[in-house]
């Protein structure tokens, strides 16, 4: 081997073993622990890692020996198009969450840094070069890495900093709520249902932080429309909207499926029977020598009702069994579900899963977006009787119909209907559940907002 020449090795590593992989030997190839030198190749079976006994070394290592257990062997630019991203949102968003599991794997990645973070931000914010510095947090977000790059940043721009600090911790809000709602064996998952054979962990979660992380970001070319001046005539962007870009989204057309709703529940989602006193067939005869009021006869209590409104879009990660859940803890609701389909007219984007003790048989899968949010609200509050509670369950992030992308005036419709309508949303099952059951004794849900809507209706709060 010549002198310089990288140090190769063969191992087996038996933890590698995958569910949508057979078990192979793998090449090792001895590098240096600086950013993008390590790498993994799924395909041929070959890693570059620093092979140092540092903690940096380590680290690197575990990230890569992540990546050769949890990630897909190749992603293409249809799959990427199918969830409204790029290629790009999905590496990174799939560098935050092998990250993210190397850590629940016992191995310390907030240390994970090489020296060069500070000043790749400080290029970053004083350029303005936004939508790279998202992509960048949101690769290294939950390490010092990242805290070290929005330092470099705020040396430039401080409220560009405060932005990405939001971006870094959005994301790591979505990590802790995705662990606490379905674990790490979910979100590590290399089960492959789909017909490209990506793994489930990937589809699922993946895919949902990447539509985050372009949310984030503001169009190609037209950087300069994100910002606003202040007084020393430096752009910095704005703190109502990550992407407030001057453009305005619309909303699809909101069209129904209507379900067939065959089951009729009694008992908690409809009406129920009750002993009474009064009533003309004593179908409880029984309770003449237990019951001191004497009440043999039945009646039907009406069931306490109000709305559900379920955000079923990809981001939200429902699976039909927590849909379930929230449909069996609604007593005489009306449970509502909306996704849409991106850049479509035609496909059904809201439907009715339960009314008033009516239930439908089969829930529908989403679409993908979110796209009609407002309009499925309004569609919901049609439904809505006097004095009824109104929840909602959604992470807070409202699109639009044609690309999936946020805008401000969306956002400012939306958390208008929040307040207008006393909604109070709350973003997973056992949330939801929770209102429900207080719902049900009385105490009404208060006004609530979530993600990047919060800002918005304490504006429109204050408005008001």
């Amino acid at each position: 081997m010549t002198a310089g020449a990288p140090t190769k090795h063969a191992t087996f590593p038996e933890w590698l073993t995958r569910h949508d992989d057979d078990p192979k030997a793998w090449t090792v190839e001895e590098g240096a622990p600086v950013r993008g030198d390590a790498w993994t190749n799924l395909n041929e079976h070959k890693m570059r890692v620093p092979m140092g006994d540092d903690d940096l070394s380590r680290i690197v290592r575990a990230h890569e020996m992540v990546h050769a257990k949890v990630s897909p062997k190749m992603v293409t630019a249809e799959y990427a198009a199918e969830q409204g991203v790029t290629l790009q949102e999905l590496t990174v968003a799939e560098e935050f969450r092998v990250n993210m599991l190397a850590m629940e794997a016992g191995f310390d990645m907030k240390e994970l840094r090489d020296g060069s973070e500070v000043l790749s931000g400080e290029i970053a914010g004083k350029n303005l070069d936004w939508n790279n510095a998202v992509r960048s947090i949101a690769a290294m977000a939950g390490t010092k890495g990242a805290n070290d790059f929005i330092r470099g940043v705020a040396k430039h721009n401080k409220d560009m900093a405060t932005s990405l600090r939001q971006v870094q911790n959005e994301l790591k809000k979505m990590w802790r709520k995705d662990m606490k709602n379905h674990g790490t064996g979910d979100i590590s998952s290399t089960f492959a249902k789909r017909d490209d054979h990506l793994p489930n962990g990937f589809h699922r979660y993946t895919s949902k932080y990447a539509k985050y992380i372009k949310g984030a970001l503001i169009p190609e070319g037209d950087d300069a429309e994100d910002y606003s001046k202040d007084e020393g005539d430096n752009p910095i962007p704005k703190k109502e909207n990550l992407k407030a870009n001057g453009k305005r989204g619309e909303f699809a057309r909101l069209i129904e499926l209507h379900l067939p709703k065959p089951k009729k529940v009694d008992g908690r989602i409809g009406r129920k029977r009750i002993p009474s006193d009064i009533g003309r067939n004593p179908r409880r005869i029984n309770r003449l020598l237990t019951d001191p009021d004497k009440r043999i006869f039945d009646k039907r209590s009406k069931g306490k009702g109000g709305i559900v409104l379920i955000d079923q879009s990809g981001s939200m990660s429902l699976r039909d069994s927590d849909i379930w859940e929230i449909i069996e803890h609604a007593p005489g609701c009306v449970i509502i579900g909306y996704s849409h389909s991106t850049g479509s007219t035609s496909v059904p984007n809201v439907w009715v899963m339960a009314d008033r003790g009516k239930v439908c048989e089969t829930i529908p899968n989403g679409n993908g977006g979110n796209g009609v949010d407002a309009p499925a609200i309004r569609f919901a509050q049609k439904k809505r009787r006097t004095g009824e509670p109104f929840i909602w369950v959604c992470d807070g992030f409202v699109t639009d119909g044609a690309s999936d992308s946020s805008y401000p005036n969306l956002n400012q419709e939306c958390a208008n209907l929040v307040v207008k309508h006393g909604i109070h949303m709350v973003n997973d099952v056992q949330d939801a559940v929770e209102a429900l059951k207080q719902a049900a004794k009385g105490t009404k849900p208060k006004t609530r907002a979530l993600g990047s809507l919060t800002g918005w209706v304490e504006r429109a709060q204050r408005d008001t």
